[in-house]
């Protein structure tokens, strides 16, 4: 008697196998690692996709001598710059 399913017995554990592969392939991918540079406070969150700046680094200074700070994000997908949102900024400093 036929049960009509055309399933080998080994057939499951296969799909689980992919499955398994393909979400800790996809955790390697995705999993950040911090950075934090010596540039005055930028911190960088860097994975083998995609790639998160948030900037706060001393920059030269402006044209009346004052020291400038360039802060914001910035956001690399593949390489590829997404998102850009930086400015110059004074920096402020307690006298």
């Amino acid at each position: 008697m036929k049960t009509g399913l055309s399933e080998r017995p080994g057939k499951r554990s296969y799909k689980w196998i992919i499955v398994v592969g393909v979400i800790i392939a996809l955790a390697v991918l995705l999993t950040p690692v911090q950075r934090r540079r010596k540039d005055g406070g930028t911190v960088e969150y860097k994975s083998l996709i995609y790639n998160v700046i948030k900037l706060h680094a001393l920059e030269g200074g402006s044209a009346d001598g004052d020291p400038m700070i360039r802060v914001g994000t910035v956001i690399e997908l593949f390489g590829k710059e997404i998102y850009n949102e930086t400015r110059l900024e004074k920096l402020e400093q307690n006298r």
